[in-house]
């Protein structure tokens, strides 16, 4: 990958520059990196505990799919 395609994949990750600018591969690495940080994001995720500190109920599907509801009183 050229530096202009990796200086221009930058821009658009930092909004600076529209997604549609780029050639399909280079949109190709922008969607992979998205991915990539999505995953990153979604493993820190804890929203039990911060829905338990926050004193919230919430609701999730247990491995049947069925609905578990958890009430913090």
């Amino acid at each position: 990958m050229s530096s202009r395609n990796r200086r221009d994949i930058g821009r658009v990750l930092r909004g600076e520059t529209p997604y549609d600018d780029l050639d399909e591969r280079d949109q190709a690495r922008v969607r992979a990196n998205w991915d990539e940080q999505i995953a990153e994001r979604r493993a820190r995720l804890d929203l039990a505990a911060e829905f338990t500190q926050a004193g919230r109920s919430w609701t999730e599907a247990d491995k049947q799919g069925s609905a578990v509801v958890h009430r913090n009183r």
